[in-house]
């Protein structure tokens, strides 16, 4: 047999965390970008800077390209591989519309009647000034870009001037590097806890993933700017109602089910971000839809499925290997993931170059993933703004949490990793824990 090789397009945080469980499983494993922690897997090879990922593909035509963000599947790479016959994990250029067009995916969810928050898309000034006024007070709607904003397009505004000047930003594209220029979304805001689910599907069959819960707001209490996302963990037994679960996987099937039936079959990995809504006396509702694995979900999520996550991946390209997500494997060992920021962050100028101590280190039922390092001459900086995701694993979510802040210096006092100005989250996984 010849070497079996992986490309995966992206290095951010999520992509750490798929390499390293892609990586043990095949001979040669190529990406795109630049991230510290890939550069150390011992058969790693970065892509020349400049070179474009599907040339790449074309030239080395390996076993399987995993793209990872969602820039490229909106931009048609999963097309163009598949066509040269090549083997891809993520959505289709149609598929991805999910994510690319907030006001896709609500049209879509609407027509198959998936819950959702009531909304309105607005593409003038004069648009939004007469729909506003059919939500009331401010905090009675949020204000969300039409468009890829990388995480950060969604504001909840806490005063109608507030809002009116969000929403003038969005329409100018001056916000959230251009998106909402087409269009805003002015969508009832819905109060409830928050869970991610993660939908592995080959177009017709699908497997729900352990549910998991992000934390978007910068600071403790969930206070501060939305965030890509500040950390993460695996919900717990207990926290969610039969019902509700019940009514998650039914989201999960309308979803696969319905884009199968638009002509558009969902291959990939499919992510729904759910509230459980006081407003809908605690069931589900839709607030996104995400083509890719979330960041920082995937860091928890990853590990689960170990050796296998290479023949999982590839499986949805072809016929999803529903025999390797065993649930007995994947409900096992808790994992609970922080990030740690830059300073200044979630503004565009944060800052970079910072040297990061003690991430070298090695502790005990810990995991670190680099978001925005590079490596020179031995020492890794900061270069983007969400930097490291450290991920504790026990038998326990409390046992995961001691972990990872355990790992975490954040006083800079030379006990666990850290860098200058660094910003992050006391209280992850405060839902489940006993002692957040």
């Amino acid at each position: 047999m010849g070497e079996t090789t992986a490309l995966l397009v992206g290095a951010g945080g999520r992509e750490h965390a798929i390499a390293e469980q892609v990586a043990p499983t095949v001979d040669r494993l190529f990406y795109v970008g630049e991230n510290a922690g890939i550069q150390q897997l011992p058969n790693a090879y970065q892509a020349p800077v400049g070179v474009e990922a599907g040339d790449l593909a074309a030239h080395l035509r390996p076993q399987l390209t995993i793209i990872g963000p969602e820039q490229p599947l909106v931009d048609g790479l999963s097309d163009r591989l598949r066509a040269e016959g090549l083997a891809v994990f993520g959505p289709s250029q149609d598929a991805a519309q999910l994510e690319a067009s907030k006001y896709f995916g609500r049209v879509f969810a609407e027509g198959y009647g998936i819950a959702i928050p009531r909304f309105n898309l607005v593409t003038t000034p004069d648009e939004y000034r007469a729909a506003v006024n059919q939500y009331g007070a401010a905090t009675d709607y949020v204000l969300k870009a039409d468009g890829l904003a990388g995480g950060k397009g969604v504001v909840l505004p806490e005063s109608r001037e507030e809002a009116d000047r969000i929403a003038q930003g969005m329409l100018e594209g001056t916000l959230f590097d251009g998106a909402g220029e087409e269009g805003l979304l002015i969508e009832e805001r819905c109060h409830g806890p928050e869970v991610s689910m993660f939908v592995l599907s080959d177009g017709t069959n699908f497997r729900v993933l352990p549910f998991t819960q992000d934390h978007k707001r910068l600071g403790d209490g969930d206070t501060g700017p939305n965030t890509g996302g500040m950390g993460a963990y695996m919900v717990q037994p207990g926290q969610l109602t039969t019902r509700q679960e019940e009514k998650l996987y039914e989201i999960a099937r309308q979803s696969i089910e319905g884009m199968a039936a638009e002509g558009i079959p969902y291959r990939g990995v499919l992510y729904v971000g759910t509230m459980m809504a006081e407003e809908r006396d605690g069931d589900p509702v839709v607030i996104e839809y995400n083509v890719r694995f979330g960041d920082p979900e995937a860091q928890a999520l990853m590990h689960l499925m170990g050796e296998d996550t290479f023949d999982i991946l590839r499986s949805t390209d072809d016929v999803l290997r529903e025999d390797l997500l065993v649930p007995s494997k994947l409900l096992g060992q808790q994992a609970l993931t922080v990030c740690l920021a830059a300073e200044g962050y979630p503004n565009p100028k944060y800052e970079k170059n910072r040297e990061i101590y003690g991430i070298d280190e090695r502790y005990d039922g810990v995991t670190i993933h680099h978001g925005g390092t590079r490596r020179e001459d031995g020492v890794v900086y900061t270069t983007g703004g969400r930097v490291l995701y450290v991920t504790g694993r026990g038998e326990t979510i409390d046992e995961a949490a001691a972990r990872a802040y355990d790992a975490i210096d954040v006083g800079g006092n030379g006990g666990g990793v850290h860098f200058l100005g660094m910003q992050s989250r006391t209280d992850i996984g405060w839902q489940a824990r006993r002692a957040a």
